[in-house]
């Protein structure tokens, strides 16, 4: 497996800044690895953030197909996360 650098992060930080202002206006989760962040950034079209668990994180405009039972920890962040 390939080790990220310190000089990748900079990158993906950088490149990314514009989501810092956004608000997280929903969470889903398909399995214990995927999770989905629902972001609204002014002047933007929403954003729909996919984040594999310790692997990767990007933009998409696929939604696949939430469960109707929501994951524990899926729950846990619309508690503490949403709106913010």
């Amino acid at each position: 497996m390939k080790e990220i650098s310190a000089w990748d992060v900079f990158n993906l930080v950088k490149e990314a800044q514009f989501l810092v202002n956004g608000k997280v206006e929903n969470v889903y989760q398909t399995d214990s690895k995927n999770l989905y962040l629902l972001l609204y950034i002014k002047e933007k079209p929403k954003q729909l953030l996919r984040i594999f668990a310790g692997k990767a994180f990007y933009l998409t405009k696929t939604k696949p197909e939430f469960p109707e039972n929501l994951h524990r920890f899926c729950s846990y962040l619309r508690k503490y996360v949403l709106n913010s």
